[in-house]
């Protein structure tokens, strides 16, 4: 009772800002239900009744198929979602930035998925053009969907960076002076950890239930983001490691045993772990002294780039081009210079100015 009391105490302290955004991430929720309903319904395999529009296996292009297996969409719900925060934020908030970078998102994925999935249907068409030269030798260890998906990703992430430097001068970093309670953050942060943690390694069919859609998922890190002193930080760095790390701990140390347990858990979760962690609460002292929002976004992107890199490099075996090549060693080769390409801009990036504000993410 007494902790009830404490919360509903702090939350009264800031009803106006909390209560704003629950409700719009709620509301959102019921957009994307609605959305769902009119574009990604009826789904019935058991009949063969799909969606009108529908994007996966469908028997009206493999009317002979036996063996088709229908899986549900939700783009439908997603895009409802998505053009009602592109609205609110421009006709309601006013928000110049917001609905921009909304829309340039928009025009990521609409170059990106299509120009990713040429290249996979250009192979998969064309299979006597890599039966040729380099071709011959190469394409035994392409993945081609992984190709589709790197293509998708550097062509969205472009399409993003570049809208993001267009409108530039439209980036206000936000003096926040009345944040919520640590104790507070403590607490929400006790609740989605469990959470998380009970859908990505658990079957338990009632947080699957709840947890599983994103916009749900969303609910409290958003709602402590925006008023929350740690929450920023720790939403970037140790919330969005964990069940990467999970996962790799998962894979090499319990399912295939590739590595002594102490020394898996050790490399590819505790450590990261805290590295990250500390990394967080020193970018949350260095924003409250005076850090600019440029130095800072220059260190983390560093810390990002290697920490997730390399517990992808280890979860695929370290695809080193040296070694014998598999499905993995094009993509890893990618990466490795995607990287190293990361690490020497944001170095470069590295100049003079003058003191910012205090800003929050």
């Amino acid at each position: 009772m007494k902790s009830l009391k404490f919360v509903s105490k702090y939350v009264g302290n800031y009803r106006r800002a909390l209560t704003l955004t629950v409700f719009s991430m709620l509301a959102l929720v019921g957009v994307y239900f609605i959305g769902l309903f009119l574009l990604n319904k009826p789904f019935d395999p058991s009949n063969k009744a799909l969606p009108m529009l529908y994007f996966s296996a469908d028997w009206r292009w493999e009317p002979d198929a036996a063996d088709l297996k229908p899986r549900p969409e939700c783009w439908g719900g997603l895009l409802f979602a998505l053009a009602t925060v592109i609205v609110y934020a421009g006709a309601v908030r006013k928000d110049a930035l917001a609905w921009r970078l909304g829309l340039w998102g928009v025009l990521g994925g609409a170059l990106g998925f299509p120009l990713g999935q040429c290249l996979q249907a250009f192979h998969a068409w064309n299979r006597e053009a890599f039966t040729q030269g380099l071709w011959a030798w190469l394409d035994p260890s392409m993945n081609w969907w992984n190709m589709m998906e790197t293509t998708y990703g550097a062509i969205m992430g472009a399409t993003l960076g570049l809208g993001l430097w267009l409108n530039r001068n439209r980036i206000r970093p936000v003096a926040v002076t009345d944040y919520i309670p640590a104790e507070v953050e403590a607490i929400l942060l006790a609740i989605h950890l469990p959470l998380l943690l009970a859908v990505e390694f658990m079957a338990l069919p009632a947080v699957d239930a709840l947890y599983d859609l994103g916009l749900i998922m969303g609910i409290i890190p958003i709602v402590a983001v925006t008023r929350g002193r740690w929450w920023p930080y720790l939403a970037m760095l140790p919330v969005t490691l964990l069940p990467i790390a999970g996962k790799t701990v998962r894979q090499l140390v319990i399912r295939e045993e590739a590595i002594n347990p102490v020394l898996g858990w050790a490399i590819y979760l505790i450590v990261p772990l805290l590295v990250v962690t500390a990394a967080a609460f020193w970018f949350a002292r260095q924003a409250e002294a005076g850090q600019s929002a440029r130095a800072f976004t220059r260190r983390a992107l560093i810390l990002c780039t290697w920490v997730y890199f390399l517990l992808n490099f280890a979860f695929f075996h370290f695809p080193w081009p040296w070694l014998e090549w598999t499905g993995r060693t094009p993509n890893g080769i990618i990466f490795t210079i995607c990287a190293f390409g990361l690490t020497v801009l944001a170095l470069l990036a590295k100049r003079q100015e003058p003191s910012s504000p205090r800003h929050a993410l």
